[in-house]
């Protein structure tokens, strides 16, 4: 993979990225991630059925994972298993906002959030 910056993209719209180039929001409110390994046998079975959401880290050849680092590290150990190409792009939606809206919305649906 290119370590060069990633070209501007226009926000808000849905693209592709390299796992490389994808990073954990470091104001995750979720402490521990939780069952990896199903979410991984679902996406293996299921496809990835949501897209991640990120938007541009400060270093600008990033990107944080806003929504879906759960997903994130489940194609991780897909890419362990050689099931998912390590060539093979996630599906992302790119915001132009921090994210926190996002982030707050889609942890406060699930149990076990940490606050």
């Amino acid at each position: 993979m290119s370590t060069e910056p990633t070209p501007p993209a226009p926000e808000g719209v849905f693209c592709e990225l390299p796992y490389e180039r994808l990073i954990p929001d470091p104001f995750q409110a979720r402490g521990r991630m939780k069952g990896l390994q199903q979410l991984a046998e679902s996406i293996r079975q299921h496809g990835l059925l949501e897209n991640l959401v990120v938007s541009r880290a400060p270093d600008g050849s990033h990107f944080e994972i806003k929504s879906g680092e759960r997903r994130w590290r489940a194609i991780d150990l897909l890419r362990k298993e050689g099931f998912w190409p390590l060539d093979k792009p996630i599906p992302c939606l790119l915001i132009g906002t921090d994210g926190l809206l996002e982030a707050l919305s889609a942890n406060l649906q699930r149990d076990d959030v940490e606050v």
